[in-house]
């Protein structure tokens, strides 16, 4: 019988979210082409591992959240957005406690979304 021990399930998933990383800097020059011609190739790379590794240590766990949160660094342009003080209501929402991560994402996502309309001049 084959066992497969905790510390080699852990590299399987390594693997695969190494996996969808690398699928995911793909697409975001499509998404956000001026940002990614900007950064570069390693510079996408890099932000999307960093965004994997903030939305871990905000408890961010599920794979479509940790995608959600890299894709907010990207629509703010921000790789910080989370400390940054002119996106100071980020980090509130990623304090949350006992809030679920969906929850917390789909809050930074509403407020990403009215800080783009009042930049835009656009009525809330």
């Amino acid at each position: 019988m084959l066992q497969i021990r905790g510390e080699q399930m852990k590299a399987f998933q390594g693997d695969s979210e190494i996996r969808k990383i690398d699928e995911m800097c793909k697409m975001l020059p499509e998404m956000y082409p001026g940002l990614c011609l900007a950064l570069g190739g390693e510079g996408v790379r890099r932000w999307a591992v960093k965004g994997l590794e903030k939305a871990h240590s905000y408890g961010i766990g599920k794979f479509g959240n940790c995608m959600r949160y890299i894709h907010l660094m990207f629509i703010l342009v921000n790789e910080d957005f989370d400390t940054d003080p002119k996106t100071s209501w980020a980090g509130a929402i990623l304090g949350w406690k006992n809030a679920d991560e969906g929850l917390k994402i789909a809050a930074l996502e509403k407020r990403a979304r009215m800080e783009q309309e009042r930049g835009s001049g656009k009525s809330q």
